[in-house]
Protein backbone atom coordinates (compact mmCIF):
# COMPACT_ATOMS: atom_id res chain seq x y z
CA UNK A 1 0.00 0.00 0.00
CA UNK A 2 1.44 3.29 -0.94
CA UNK A 3 0.87 6.67 1.57
CA UNK A 4 0.27 10.14 -0.33
CA UNK A 5 1.81 13.11 1.28
CA UNK A 6 -1.30 15.76 0.97
CA UNK A 7 0.39 18.32 2.91
CA UNK A 8 1.38 21.32 0.60
CA UNK A 9 4.80 20.98 -0.75
CA UNK A 10 7.61 23.12 0.77
CA UNK A 11 9.03 25.66 -1.36
CA UNK A 12 12.45 25.75 -2.29
CA UNK A 13 14.30 28.03 -0.61
CA UNK A 14 17.40 30.71 -1.59
CA UNK A 15 19.46 27.93 -2.42
CA UNK A 16 17.57 26.44 -4.40
CA UNK A 17 19.05 27.41 -8.37
CA UNK A 18 15.46 26.46 -10.23
CA UNK A 19 14.36 29.61 -7.67
CA UNK A 20 14.99 33.19 -8.50
CA UNK A 21 15.58 35.00 -5.22
CA UNK A 22 14.19 38.34 -4.56
CA UNK A 23 14.01 40.45 -7.30
CA UNK A 24 16.82 39.40 -9.20
CA UNK A 25 15.38 36.98 -12.27
CA UNK A 26 18.03 34.75 -14.33
CA UNK A 27 18.31 34.73 -17.76
CA UNK A 28 17.38 31.63 -19.48
CA UNK A 29 19.84 30.35 -21.17
CA UNK A 30 19.20 27.77 -24.06
CA UNK A 31 21.40 24.68 -24.06
CA UNK A 32 20.91 23.93 -27.28
CA UNK A 33 22.19 27.36 -28.99
CA UNK A 34 25.06 26.05 -30.12
CA UNK A 35 23.17 23.98 -32.72
CA UNK A 36 22.54 24.54 -36.27
CA UNK A 37 18.52 24.64 -36.79
CA UNK A 38 18.79 25.14 -40.21
CA UNK A 39 16.05 22.63 -42.39
CA UNK A 40 18.27 19.58 -43.67
CA UNK A 41 17.28 18.07 -46.72
CA UNK A 42 15.54 14.51 -46.39
CA UNK A 43 15.98 12.57 -49.02
CA UNK A 44 12.40 11.00 -50.13
CA UNK A 45 11.44 7.78 -48.44
CA UNK A 46 10.12 6.45 -51.83
CA UNK A 47 12.68 4.34 -54.17
CA UNK A 48 14.24 5.92 -57.39
CA UNK A 49 12.88 3.67 -59.75
CA UNK A 50 15.68 2.95 -63.06
CA UNK A 51 16.60 1.06 -66.25
CA UNK A 52 19.46 -0.80 -65.46
CA UNK A 53 18.66 -4.45 -65.90
CA UNK A 54 18.92 -5.66 -69.61
CA UNK A 55 15.77 -5.60 -72.05
CA UNK A 56 14.10 -8.71 -72.67
CA UNK A 57 14.12 -10.25 -69.11
CA UNK A 58 10.17 -11.27 -69.09
CA UNK A 59 10.33 -12.66 -72.44
CA UNK A 60 13.35 -14.80 -71.16
CA UNK A 61 12.65 -19.07 -71.64
CA UNK A 62 12.81 -19.27 -68.32
CA UNK A 63 10.35 -16.73 -67.27
CA UNK A 64 8.10 -17.73 -70.34
CA UNK A 65 8.04 -21.11 -69.13
CA UNK A 66 7.03 -20.36 -65.49
CA UNK A 67 4.33 -17.61 -66.79
CA UNK A 68 2.65 -20.48 -68.96
CA UNK A 69 2.72 -22.12 -65.86
CA UNK A 70 1.14 -19.98 -63.79
CA UNK A 71 -1.74 -19.37 -66.41
CA UNK A 72 -2.20 -23.16 -66.76
CA UNK A 73 -2.55 -22.57 -63.04
CA UNK A 74 -5.01 -19.52 -63.07
CA UNK A 75 -7.21 -21.35 -65.12
CA UNK A 76 -7.71 -24.37 -63.22
CA UNK A 77 -7.72 -21.93 -60.00
CA UNK A 78 -10.57 -20.56 -61.69
CA UNK A 79 -12.31 -23.86 -62.77
CA UNK A 80 -11.72 -25.07 -59.31
CA UNK A 81 -13.67 -22.06 -57.38
CA UNK A 82 -16.32 -22.63 -60.68
CA UNK A 83 -17.03 -26.09 -59.16
CA UNK A 84 -17.09 -25.10 -55.43
CA UNK A 85 -19.87 -22.49 -56.38
CA UNK A 86 -21.48 -25.03 -57.83
CA UNK A 87 -21.54 -27.73 -54.42
CA UNK A 88 -19.14 -29.99 -56.34
CA UNK A 89 -16.29 -30.21 -53.52
CA UNK A 90 -14.67 -33.15 -54.92
CA UNK A 91 -13.90 -31.53 -58.02
CA UNK A 92 -13.17 -28.24 -56.59
CA UNK A 93 -10.40 -30.30 -54.54
CA UNK A 94 -8.60 -32.29 -57.89
CA UNK A 95 -8.79 -28.78 -59.42
CA UNK A 96 -7.84 -26.95 -56.80
CA UNK A 97 -4.71 -29.32 -56.22
CA UNK A 98 -3.67 -29.19 -59.20
CA UNK A 99 -3.55 -25.36 -59.92
CA UNK A 100 -1.60 -24.77 -56.67
CA UNK A 101 0.82 -27.11 -58.28
CA UNK A 102 1.59 -25.75 -61.41
CA UNK A 103 1.53 -22.35 -59.42
CA UNK A 104 3.77 -23.32 -56.80
CA UNK A 105 6.42 -24.87 -59.95
CA UNK A 106 6.00 -21.64 -61.57
CA UNK A 107 7.35 -19.44 -58.27
CA UNK A 108 9.69 -22.16 -57.72
CA UNK A 109 11.11 -21.89 -60.89
CA UNK A 110 11.73 -18.52 -60.69
CA UNK A 111 12.66 -18.04 -57.31
CA UNK A 112 16.22 -17.93 -57.24
CA UNK A 113 16.51 -16.06 -61.06
CA UNK A 114 14.54 -13.26 -59.19
CA UNK A 115 16.60 -13.18 -56.22
CA UNK A 116 19.93 -13.04 -58.27
CA UNK A 117 18.08 -10.05 -60.69
CA UNK A 118 16.86 -8.11 -57.39
CA UNK A 119 20.57 -8.57 -56.31
CA UNK A 120 22.18 -7.54 -59.03
CA UNK A 121 19.63 -4.70 -60.74
CA UNK A 122 18.18 -3.44 -57.18
CA UNK A 123 15.26 -0.77 -57.52
CA UNK A 124 14.72 -1.64 -61.83
CA UNK A 125 11.58 -0.94 -63.23
CA UNK A 126 11.93 -4.06 -65.42
CA UNK A 127 12.47 -6.02 -62.28
CA UNK A 128 9.32 -4.12 -60.31
CA UNK A 129 7.17 -5.85 -62.93
CA UNK A 130 8.94 -9.48 -62.74
CA UNK A 131 7.68 -9.10 -58.89
CA UNK A 132 4.24 -7.75 -59.64
CA UNK A 133 3.76 -11.14 -61.98
CA UNK A 134 5.14 -13.10 -58.91
CA UNK A 135 3.48 -11.56 -56.57
CA UNK A 136 0.02 -12.56 -58.35
CA UNK A 137 1.10 -15.83 -58.78
CA UNK A 138 2.01 -16.12 -54.32
CA UNK A 139 -2.04 -14.29 -54.22
CA UNK A 140 -3.58 -17.01 -56.53
CA UNK A 141 -1.39 -20.17 -54.34
CA UNK A 142 -2.83 -18.44 -51.22
CA UNK A 143 -6.14 -18.69 -52.28
CA UNK A 144 -5.71 -22.28 -52.55
CA UNK A 145 -3.69 -23.18 -49.53
CA UNK A 146 -7.36 -24.14 -47.75
CA UNK A 147 -7.36 -27.38 -50.12
CA UNK A 148 -6.11 -30.39 -47.85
Amino acid sequence: MMLVNLQEPKSAGPESPTQPTGSEEKEWVNPFADLDDSRVQVPSAGRKMRDISPPGLMETELFTRAKQLAEDGQALAEEAFAARDSGDKERFRELGLQAREKLFEATALTADWWIELNEAYPNDRQIERISRVRSRWDRSFNQLRVIK
